[in-house]
């Protein structure tokens, strides 16, 4: 029986490696730091118009707050302070369109983060109509 253990202890011990030996196989040209995301994303609707709300990360490397929204072919963004967490946009969604709103932060090389996305449909002339020839059945 003691063989058995004294074997076992010495397979062990040849079975162990060094993290970091494995971890230099992976990490190609080394660690890589990824910036800290924005979380809990809302979108408030209004009228032609959308308020973001979010929370940010407390990552000290963030400059900026990238908002990204796009509904089929249309796309268009906006880069504001890093340490906001809202935005108001102008009174320009005049369609009855669902758009994507995506939320990044960017910090001092640039670099951004994971995206934090929400959806919003904001109120329209084309919003009422549906309301209103629903009521009248």
């Amino acid at each position: 029986m003691k063989n058995y253990i004294f074997l076992f202890l010495i397979l062990l011990l040849a079975s162990c490696e060094s993290q970091e030996d494995t971890y230099e196989d992976f990490v190609g040209d080394g660690d890589k730091r990824y910036v800290g995301k924005c979380y809990d994303l809302e979108v408030s609707t209004g009228w032609h118009r959308f308020q973001l709300s979010w929370q940010n990360s407390i990552d000290p490397t963030i400059e900026n707050i990238k908002i990204v929204w796009s509904t089929d072919n249309v796309k268009d963004s906006v880069i504001i302070a890093g340490d906001q967490t809202s935005w108001e946009s102008e009174a320009v969604f005049n369609d009855n369109n669902v758009y994507v709103f995506d939320v990044y932060a960017v910090n001092d090389l640039g670099e951004q983060s994971i995206k934090t996305g929400a959806y919003g449909k904001a109120y329209s002339f084309a919003h009422e109509e549906v309301i209103i020839y629903g009521k009248a059945e």
